[in-house]
């Protein structure tokens, strides 16, 4: 029972945090768009993400689970977007970068970088 109280509470505070960036950002596009937003339709579009969020948590555990892997990677999120080409281009380019960040630090970690001081100035 406790385990079950846990998980409530972890989703209620999800839900309390999505509520808040959804207002945060429903008010900065206000601001710009010179319109005002009613409280029911940001509650209604912080619902609508953390329902899709789970849908996609869903979705992405299964994809892993097929492959027999524990990890979701991000060829599964590849999947999830292969609908939306702008999405995937865009995770393309966010896994190719991430890549090569990784590809950086095993080479610095392999070959030490060595810094001088120069005192004699």
């Amino acid at each position: 029972m406790e385990d079950f109280e846990k998980e409530t509470d972890i989703k209620e505070k999800l839900e309390t945090s999505l509520h808040y960036a959804v207002g945060k950002i429903c008010t900065e596009a206000a601001e710009g768009f010179k319109v005002q937003f009613s409280k029911e339709f940001i509650a209604t579009v912080a619902d609508l993400a953390f329902r899709q969020a789970g849908i996609f948590a869903e979705d992405l555990e299964a994809f892993a689970k097929h492959a027999k892997r524990t990890t979701v990677t991000t060829d599964d999120v590849k999947l999830l977007v292969r609908r939306s080409k702008s999405l995937h281009d865009h995770i393309d380019k966010m896994a190719a970068s991430s890549a090569k960040g990784k590809n950086k630090k095993k080479v610095i970690d392999e070959e030490p970088v060595i810094h001088t001081i120069d005192l004699d100035c």
